[in-house]
């Protein structure tokens, strides 16, 4: 799966003359999980950047994918137990909310797309 996203971001980039019109490409042609591995992996790039720029340290790209990797499954947890809450099922496990760590940041998308 992780390859398919890598091939289209690579056709894509290849078939665009210029930034913008390669990202919307590539939103219009990922499936839902692909997306969210993208989007977060953007978020977990520009981060790596502003830590580099403003804080003057400088982590590893295995770090970055990680923390991408670890939001995504994060989120796609916790939006598995809120669909089994909505739809009256019991979750089999229960998670409690811990403050986040101090370099924590919230990244949020919402995506529209066109049929």
């Amino acid at each position: 799966m992780e390859a398919d996203l890598w091939n289209l971001i690579d056709a894509k980039a290849n078939q665009s003359n210029d930034f913008l019109s390669c990202l919307f490409a590539i939103i219009d042609d990922c499936s839902t999980l692909n997306l969210n591995k993208f989007l977060l992996m953007l978020w977990s790039i520009w981060n790596r950047r502003n830590d580099a720029l403003w804080n003057n340290t400088l982590k590893l790209t295995t770090h970055v994918k990680r923390k991408a990797m670890e939001v995504l499954n994060d989120w796609q947890l916790a939006t598995e137990l809120r669909m089994q809450h909505e739809h009256g099922q019991r979750a089999d496990r229960c998670l409690l909310w811990h403050k986040p760590p101090n370099d924590f940041m919230k990244c949020k998308h919402q995506c529209c797309r066109d049929s």
